[in-house]
């Protein structure tokens, strides 16, 4: 780990090589226009160097051998720079040359040990997809599950506004039945106002008739 203002080391670990100082020297002193949070590499003499920088201005560099897989070479430096500044912090803005080198010494260690194999690193990789895609899974359902209830929701409102709609529709039947039950009972009254009128033309002239024949 660099700064990227002064290019002094603030601490370095090797790992099962010995990595030469000059030459972590030369790349710093190197125009380097970084951009916080973009990984670089670039291959040099069988190696590879993954390098990435903060907003606090460090640079963190990673050197692995050039057959290693660059996936896991990046998240091992993500790793290395979470670790790093949850460690240390601001120490390392005003930390001199490998001022922080032995407090990191055990941390580096363990970082590379896990890094280094690589077929626990594909298991580990292999189990995080498939909790990756139960998570997936998991979250469809959920969403499914979701809109299953406001399915539900919709088909009970439904039913609510159908249960009122058929409410309406009893009461207007009620009217209408009372509504036709006057009209009949009116309509038979006319007819029998009707008949009796008759009647009354009828009988009426008949009776004067026989009570004249009867004076006669």
């Amino acid at each position: 780990v660099a700064r990227l203002a002064d290019r002094v080391v603030v601490a370095q670990h090797s790992y099962n090589v010995k990595t030469d100082p000059d030459s972590v020297k030369t790349v710093l002193r190197q125009q380097m226009n970084m951009r916080p949070g973009t990984v670089y590499n670039f291959d040099v003499s069988g190696t590879t160097w993954h390098l990435t920088g903060d907003d606090a201005g460090r640079v963190f560099i990673l050197i692995t051998r050039s057959q290693y897989p660059l996936r896991f070479a990046h998240q091992c430096l993500e790793e290395f720079q979470r670790t790093f500044v949850a460690k240390v912090g601001d120490k390392s803005l005003k930390a001199n040359e490998n001022g922080l080198t032995r407090t990191m010494s055990t941390h580096l260690t363990k970082l590379c040990a896990k890094y280094d194999n690589l077929e626990e690193l594909d298991q580990l990789t292999a189990l995080n997809a498939k909790v990756e895609s139960v998570k997936i899974t998991m979250q469809e359902n959920v969403r499914q599950a979701l809109e299953g209830t406001h399915k539900i929701e919709a088909l009970e409102k439904s039913a609510e506004e159908l249960q009122a709609q058929a409410g309406v529709f009893k009461k207007q039947a009620h009217d209408l039945r009372k509504h036709m039950w006057w009209k009949n009972c009116k309509m038979k009254l006319i007819i029998a106002a009707i008949i009796l009128a008759v009647l009354a033309a009828v009988i009426i002239p008949v009776v004067i008739s026989s009570q004249g024949s009867n004076n006669n």
